[in-house]
């Protein structure tokens, strides 16, 4: 019983990874409605949800990975091979650093075009310090 509690993440951490998976989730289904929205601004006004929560995804990874600092995660199974543990490691960094870019890549679009982002008119994240870009904001919005 003991062997099998060594390899359980703490519930604070369960619940971190499992309201980040639900809203990246939705950031795709929210993104999807944007681009079929009926007009311009239905568009935009979807986006905005979209960028709302992005800042929270960006919020939530941090915590996780502020967690993390403190509660290390339990160690990965003995009987996995190298290779395994590599990938899982691997993965893992890549999922994070995405987590942390996507956002980031957001707000800097978002700061080229001299807009801040509202998370649901609650908070306010004000441009970066970046030079106007409309241009540049179009390349990072893809």
């Amino acid at each position: 019983m003991q062997a099998e509690e060594e390899h359980r993440y703490p519930g604070a951490a369960m619940l971190l990874h499992w309201a980040i998976a639900i809203a990246v989730i939705a950031q795709w289904r929210i993104a999807e409605s944007a681009e079929h929205a009926r007009s311009e601004a239905a568009g935009r006004a979807i986006m905005a949800n979209h960028f709302s929560l992005g800042a929270v995804i960006l919020v939530l990874v941090l915590l996780r990975l502020g967690w993390r600092a403190v509660q290390p995660n339990p160690p990965l199974a003995r009987h996995l091979a190298s290779w395994e543990r590599v990938l899982s490691r691997t993965t893992h960094t890549l999922f994070y650093a995405l987590l942390i870019a996507l956002p980031l890549a957001g707000w800097l679009a978002l700061s080229k075009y001299g807009s801040p982002v509202s998370v649901w008119d609650l908070v306010e994240l004000p441009p970066l310090p970046v030079a106007r870009d409309p241009a540049g904001a179009k390349a990072i919005f893809g």
